[in-house]
């Protein structure tokens, strides 16, 4: 068992089997509880905070998936692209949207920071929180955010988007 926490995979293999249980148990029950990232990255930290595992080898293990990011990214634009058609239909629609959407986020997240007080550093993390992780990491960056603390508010934002989009979605039909 040793040998095979110390494998230089075993990180990434861990975060390939809990997304894939994830999954499994995602197509099994229908719930937007058991989301496959949520729950992998629950049982990756569950598996970090038992010892078994440092927070730096595990970190080590996925840095191939860290580096796939802007390549993720790159390819939400092929599907975007796929849907060209549907796209220039609902342009007006969809820029008016993603402009309200981005403004407020962003004046939400200033003005909560400036009633709460909250660290300009924190705050310069936080104003990226709606975008791409290696966007809102360059946001952050060049506002002298946080790494790590802009990477929370990403992967936070997005699966509570995942959660309760759906059922928003059926709730205003």
């Amino acid at each position: 068992m040793d040998a095979l926490i110390t494998s230089p995979l075993f990180g990434l293999f861990l975060s390939f089997i809990a997304f894939g249980v994830g999954s499994w148990l995602f197509n099994k029950f229908r719930t937007p509880l058991l989301n496959p990232l949520l729950f992998a990255i629950i049982c990756c930290i569950l598996f970090v905070q038992s010892g078994l595992i440092s927070y730096e080898k595990y970190m080590q293990d996925n840095e191939f998936l860290t580096n796939l990011l802007p390549v993720a990214t790159a390819l939400l634009a092929v599907n975007i692209y796929k849907q060209l058609k549907t796209v220039k239909k609902y342009a007006l629609a969809i820029i008016v949207s993603c402009l309200v959407g981005s403004v407020t986020s962003i004046v939400s997240v200033i003005g909560l920071c400036k009633l709460f007080q909250v660290d300009r550093a924190i705050e310069a993390s936080f104003i990226g929180k709606s975008c791409t992780t290696p966007i809102a990491l360059d946001i952050s960056l060049m506002n002298d955010g946080m790494e790590g603390v802009t990477v929370i508010a990403v992967i936070c934002t997005g699966i509570v988007g995942a959660v309760l989009a759906p059922s928003l979605a059926k709730l205003f039909k």
